[in-house]
This record gives structure tokens, C-alpha cells and sequence, in this order.
């Protein structure tokens, strides 16, 4: 009789497996270890950028000398202002007026000559015309005076003494007779006096006519060319006025820019101080920010800025500085000095009265040999680092260059990859940018009006910061 052997149970199979699987993993940890502990001991740097431990000792932390864009940053809080502001107010030239219409709202941006309020400008056309009539009489009689006397004014003139003459000639023989008769008793005494007066009236109009005959023959006086001169220009002063009186009364835009505040309505009545519109000019911004005067004699014009808004979250600018101001003031319990930086607004996001805070790049270096601040002794005027070697530490003298949050570049006494002794806790963080990745975050900066922010360990250019050899 053939026994047979009984089924395996299927679940039982499963955990043998199991089983298998367990003692295969732990063996593979535990030659994990012992290689890891192998390379450790072996001193080999790790692979944490620039963090290492001493060989043969897991006590003394070590910093591999690396190459990193690095530079030096001078904080500073403020708000945005823009580079120029006008206040539009009507022109000294037109009286009191009544808004007849507005043609701008806040936000617009406007270019130089662009009407921007008109005002009731009938009593100004009429003043226009009366000024105009007058200047052209004052011409036309300058202009008579000054050509002369020509063959018909002579000859009307010639005329006019003729006839005076005869008239004067007709009373003196008159006034002879009428003497004659009262000598014969044929007149009386009243006759007499009024043929004597009629004698005199006849010679005076004859002297006047003479004179003006003779003027007339000798040409204009210089001294009535003159007077007659001086009424017309007062005449053509009075047109002008009136000309700008009205041209004026039309408000136009002194300059290009972005309407921050229109200050009347339609109906309002404007004087000659009367603000009416306010224009600002929004690119560039002004960043204006009060810098500690500690950090003062460290900023020169020309340094290069990133700007971040409050409002703004995320957004960095480039700016530049552009005026550092030569008197100090307080700013809560800090000594303050004014410092202006321009910054690029195309966009327009950048609005008046906004907070912000800055860094400003007093220093920069590419590629450069660093080392952290903590791991530099120095001794009078030398400094010197501790290398761990394969025979044992060694302390180097070391020529510093420019110093950076954490980080400080070393110009000579190092080499890349060379690995130094940092006191515990003091190891920077690992990574960077490099140069490339800061030309890039610039440029996005530049043409995106604001490019997103990011905290920059160890000391390295923030991006937006433009650098000089970068422009």
C-alpha cells in the first residue's frame, strides 16, 4: 500500500521565505557599516560639500578649501519713493477759473503735452480779441509814422495852408475896412472887436497849418517815432499775455510720467496755488533707506542692490546706488545715514510708499578660495589656519581677502581641497551658487521687473545683487 505524502501548507512556505529575506537584509547592513566605517577611518572627506572629519577620529570636524562666488553684504531698511515728482498748478498767467473738464485718473501714465484739465475760458477770448484790436491800431500808426508823408498827403497839406492863408488874408483886409468905417462913423465899436477877433482866429488856424506843412516836408519826429514805438510794444506785451493766459488755461503735462493724484473735481474753482494733478516718475524708484554708520564708510556710488518689497512677497530688484547722503540722523536708538538707490521698475510694480529691506554689495568675488571666519586665528597682523594631513595637523599662514557672513576668501597660503580644522558647530553650509546661476538670477531680475528670492547660505551673492563686471 502506497503512502502519500500530505500537502504543504502554502502559508507555512511564505514565512520561511520571509525569514530568508530578513537574515539577507541584515547581512547586507551590517557590510554596509563596516565599509563605511572602513572609508571614515581612512580619512576620506565626505559627501556633504566641503564637510569632513579628522582621519582616524570622529571628533574634529574638517572643512575641505573650496572655490565659491561669495560677497559682502551691508543690510538696510527703508521705502520706495519715486525719482521725480511734480505737483501740476495752474499757471500764474491765468486768473481764477471753473474746471470744465478732467481728462486723466490716477494710474494713467501721461507724456509731456498731454492736455490734462480744461477750465472755462470765455472771459479769457474776450480779453484775447480787445488785445489783439489794439495791438493792430498801435501798428498800423507805427507803421504810418515811420514810412513818411507821401505825394498826396504833401499836396493835401499844401491845400489846406493855402486855404488858411486866403482866409487870413480875407479877415486882416476885412478888419482894415471895418476900422476905416468907424473912423467915418459908418461901423461901431462892436464891429470893430469882432473883425478883430475873426483876424486873429484866421492867423493862428494859418500858423498851426504852417507848422504842420513843415513837419509834414521835415518827416516824423524821432521823439514821436519813439513814443509811438514804445505804445506798440506795450500793445504787443498785452496780446502776448492774453495769447498765454488762454493757451494756458488748457492744464497739458509738464513731463512724462504716472498720474499719483488727481487733487480736483469738475465744477472746482483753481487759483494760482491750487494743486491740481500730482505726476510721478515710477522707473526708476527710488529705494530710500537709512544704512547704520558703522557700515557707512563701506558704501560707495555704484554699488549694487537687491531690493525685496514687503508687498511684494518673493520679489527681488536690482538696484544701484546712486546718491549716499553727508549728514547723519537718528533712526530710533541707531545713527543713521540717508542713502539713495535706484531701481528698475518697468513693470510698474513698484509703488510709492512702499516698505522694504535691502541687501547691499559692498564687495564681491568670484571664484574665489574660502575658508570659515572661525577656523582664521590671527596673531597681531597675521593670520593662519590648522591643516589636518596625513602626518598631523599643521598651522599655514594665509593672506585674507574679502570677508563674507560666515566665509572669508583666502588669496594665498591655501590650495583647493586642502582640509582645515573648524571649531565644532562652526561648519558652513555646504553648496552655493555659482557664478552662472547668479548671472542668471540677475538678468531675471532685470527683465522681469523682480525675480523670486531665496535665502543664500554661507555668505553667497543673493540673487537679484548685480555684481559690476556683470552689467
Amino acid at each position: 500500500m502506497n503512502r502519500q505524502r500530505p500537502p504543504r501548507n502554502r502559508n507555512s512556505r511564505r514565512r520561511r521565505r520571509s525569514i530568508i529575506a530578513l537574515v539577507s537584509a541584515a547581512v547586507l547592513v551590517t557590510a554596509a557599516v563596516f565599509a563605511f566605517g572602513a572609508i571614515r577611518g581612512n580619512g576620506q572627506p565626505g559627501s556633504d560639500g566641503g564637510r569632513a572629519s579628522a582621519p582616524g577620529t570622529n571628533a574634529t570636524p574638517l572643512y575641505t578649501v573650496e572655490r565659491r562666488t561669495i560677497s559682502n553684504i551691508v543690510p538696510a531698511s527703508g521705502e520706495l519713493i519715486p525719482s521725480e515728482t511734480v505737483i501740476v498748478r495752474p499757471s500764474t498767467n491765468t486768473p481764477s477759473r471753473t474746471i470744465t473738464a478732467i481728462h486723466v485718473r490716477e494710474g494713467d501714465r501721461v507724456h509731456a503735452g498731454d492736455i490734462l484739465i480744461e477750465v472755462d475760458t470765455r472771459g479769457l477770448e474776450l480779453e484775447l480779441s480787445g488785445a489783439r484790436a489794439s495791438f493792430d491800431a498801435a501798428r498800423i500808426r507805427y507803421e504810418d509814422l515811420q514810412r513818411g508823408p507821401d505825394a498826396s498827403e504833401i499836396a493835401a497839406s499844401e491845400a489846406s495852408l493855402s486855404a488858411a492863408r486866403l482866409r487870413r488874408d480875407q479877415q486882416l483886409t476885412a478888419l482894415e475896412r471895418t476900422r476905416q468905417l468907424v473912423e467915418r462913423d459908418l461901423a461901431t465899436a462892436s464891429q470893430l472887436r469882432e473883425a478883430e477877433n475873426d483876424a486873429r482866429i484866421a492867423e493862428a488856424d494859418y500858423e498851426v497849418r504852417l507848422r504842420e506843412h513843415e513837419r509834414l516836408l521835415a518827416g516824423t519826429p524821432t521823439e514821436q517815432l519813439r513814443s509811438q514805438q514804445a505804445s506798440l510794444a506795450s500793445a504787443e506785451n498785452a496780446l502776448r499775455r492774453a495769447e498765454l493766459a488762454l493757451e494756458e488755461a488748457t492744464v497739458r503735462s509738464p513731463a512724462g510720467g504716472v498720474i499719483a493724484e488727481v487733487h480736483v473735481v469738475r465744477g472746482d474753482v483753481t487759483g494760482t496755488n491750487t494743486e491740481l494733478v500730482t505726476i510721478v516718475e515710477s522707473n526708476p524708484m527710488i529705494f530710500r533707506a537709512g544704512v547704520d554708520e558703522n557700515d557707512i564708510d563701506s558704501l560707495a556710488v555704484g554699488n549694487q542692490v537687491q531690493v525685496r518689497p514687503f508687498g511684494l512677497q518673493g520679489a527681488v530688484f536690482a538696484g544701484e546706488v546712486v546718491r549716499i547722503g553727508q549728514r547723519a540722523r537718528s533712526q530710533g536708538n541707531l545713527t543713521v545715514f540717508e542713502v539713495d538707490v535706484a531701481v528698475a521698475n518697468p513693470q510698474g510694480r513698484l509703488r510709492w510708499g512702499m516698505s522694504a529691506d535691502a541687501d547691499i554689495v559692498t564687495g564681491f568675488a568670484e571664484d574665489a578660495l574660502v575658508v570659515p571666519v572661525a577656523a582664521v586665528s590671527r596673531a597681531g597682523r597675521a593670520s593662519a589656519v590648522t591643516i589636518q594631513t596625513t602626518a598631523g595637523a599643521e598651522r599655514r599662514e594665509i593672506t585674507l581677502g574679502l570677508a563674507s557672513g560666515t566665509l572669508v576668501e583666502v588669496v594665498s597660503g591655501l590650495e583647493e581641497g586642502e582640509q582645515i580644522v573648524v571649531p565644532e558647530g562652526f561648519l558652513p553650509a555646504a553648496g552655493g551658487f555659482s557664478a552662472e546661476d547668479i548671472q542668471q538670477r540677475i538678468q531675471q531680475a532685470r527683465q522681469g521687473g523682480g525675480g523670486a528670492a531665496g535665502a543664500v547660505p554661507g555668505g553667497i551673492l543673493p540673487s537679484g545683487a548685480i555684481p559690476r563686471n556683470f552689467r
